[in-house]
């Protein structure tokens, strides 16, 4: 996974900056003085050297668990592996066990930066998982875990949280002390509301929170100002909140399956926008702001109620991927043909002729070599 190899170039970064203290005297003169780190006590473990204390660990795990646990350089490869530097477990992947509960033995890695144990039948997390103050992944996706301990702040290092194909249908108040977030995934839970705290992760550049139960979203979510990514699709919200479209720094937006009848001109702020998916709406129209999205690259308007596509799709000469499949459309634009498009679907219409320019402008795209989906005519 991206999330592993983007750690190692950190958790580097982070060792050399451990090794070199900085002080500046009052000349301005930066003296650079080398910290010494203290030694640890090892054993030959499975071609590895590793903590005495961690070794017992290990064995212990695997009494509990009735399996083996590999030693091994990339934890993906494999379901019950752990990977070892410096002396000590760094990542661990306990994945398809049946776990019901996550053995205490591993609440002593103290130095632990990727844990991962998807698909299990883990119902609870202990609160022991606070003592794993390094961790810097957690990955819980398909497990059965219908809440999460108020302890899970104390992860004050976590980047990333994947709890994906889980029975949550609420998060601790505790969850907005997770400074260092960046990634929550959160999809196919039952959710049905957020708590005000998640507006405090200050870090978080990504949420998703796809087929949950959600009804609204609380009012500090307008603070996440680093949040470049944020998926709604399949929550019954009863409208789009004001809130999103002041969060200027989004570069993706998945709204589908919402119902929406229209989008409001202040859509228009939302300067940083890459991708827009307002599939399976009951849009017939778009907003004149639409315009002022420049760096709009791909738009998905299928599944909805488009009869007749506005000019001012014409006006959006940076779009590279429009889907327009699924609709009513009767006729297209003449202004279309600004656009260069790569990929282009006009598949389940209406058209039953197009004008000369748009034909042209079609093949000229296929040329180019633009991937076009559309019926025969």
């Amino acid at each position: 996974m991206k999330y592993r190899k983007n750690l190692k170039k950190r958790i580097k970064r982070k060792r050399e900056n451990e090794l070199i203290e900085i002080i500046e005297d009052k000349n301005k003169v930066v003296i650079i003085i080398t910290k010494k780190k203290k030694g640890v006590e090892t054993k030959d473990f499975r071609g590895e050297r590793l903590a005495i204390n961690e070794i017992k660990a290990v064995e212990g795990m695997e009494a509990s668990m009735g399996r083996k646990i590999s030693v091994v350089d990339d934890i993906e490869d494999g379901t019950n592996n752990i990977h070892i530097e410096g002396g000590h477990v760094i990542e661990m992947r306990l994945s398809g066990n049946r776990l019901t509960t996550v053995p205490e033995s591993l609440f002593n890695f103290k130095n632990l930066l990727i844990l991962d144990v998807q698909h299990n039948n883990l119902t609870t997390l202990p609160e022991l998982i606070g003592n794993l103050k390094s961790l810097k992944v957690l990955n819980l996706y398909s497990n059965n875990l219908t809440t999460l301990p108020e302890s899970i702040a104390k992860l004050e290092s976590l980047e990333s949280l994947f709890i994906e194909e889980n029975k949550l249908s609420s998060l601790p108040e505790s969850i907005g002390k997770l400074k260092s977030l960046e990634l929550l995934f959160l999809p196919g839970n039952e959710l049905s509301s957020l708590p005000e705290s998640i507006g405090d992760l200050e870090s978080l550049a990504e949420i998703t929170l796809e087929g949950n139960k959600l009804t609204e979203l609380p009012s500090s979510f307008g603070n996440l100002k680093s949040l470049l990514s944020l998926k709604l699709h399949g929550n019954p919200l009863k409208k789009i909140p004001d809130l999103i479209w002041n969060l200027e720094s989004l570069m993706g937006l998945d709204l589908s399956g919402q119902h929406l009848k229209n989008l409001p001109e202040s859509i228009g702020n939302l300067k940083s926008l890459q991708i827009l998916d307002l599939s399976d709406n009951e849009l017939s129209s778009l907003p004149e702001s639409m315009v002022n999205l420049k760096k709009l690259r791909g738009l998905n308007l299928s599944e909805n109620n488009f009869v007749n596509l506005p000019e001012l799709i014409g006006n959006m000469e940076w779009l590279i991927g429009l889907r327009l499949n699924n609709n009513q459309l009767k006729s297209l634009p003449e202004t279309i043909v600004n656009l260069k498009l790569k990929h282009l679907d006009l598949r389940k219409n209406q058209l039953t002729t197009l004008p000369k320019s748009i034909k042209k402008w079609i093949e000229d795209l296929k040329d180019e070599g633009c991937r076009i989906q559309m019926d025969n005519l």
